[in-house]
């Protein structure tokens, strides 16, 4: 839940900023949203049904449907997403923990 906490706040904050840092950020978490679905913690059965960005509302009240809903993702290959966390990481984009957690997240995306 602490990585998810970070990651919605981390995609809030991109969005009007970066398209490309906003879908690292919630590719990140959808493999974050995966570990969770088979967990037995309340929002576990929300995040094997719906999409991450229906369960950001229930992680902080900081995410307001009427705002962030009107951004979207991109679509990006393997590639792309790594190397585009590599660069969040050289830019310094996040704090040293929302940096983890991406790049667990960007692994396990990555690695199927």
């Amino acid at each position: 839940m602490d990585a998810l906490l970070l990651l919605t706040r981390a995609y809030i904050n991109m969005c009007g900023y970066s398209l490309g840092y906003r879908t690292i950020v919630y590719r990140a978490g959808e493999a974050w949203q995966e570990r969770l679905a088979w967990q037995d913690l309340p929002l576990s059965e929300i995040a094997r049904k719906e999409a991450l960005v229906n369960l950001m509302p229930y992680i902080t009240n900081e995410y307001d449907p009427e705002v962030y809903d009107e951004y979207d993702i991109s679509g990006m290959n393997d590639n792309e997403l790594l190397d585009g966390c590599e660069q969040v990481i050289i830019d310094k984009e996040f704090e040293d923990e929302t940096l983890e957690v991406l790049c667990w997240g960007i692994m396990k995306a990555t690695e199927k």
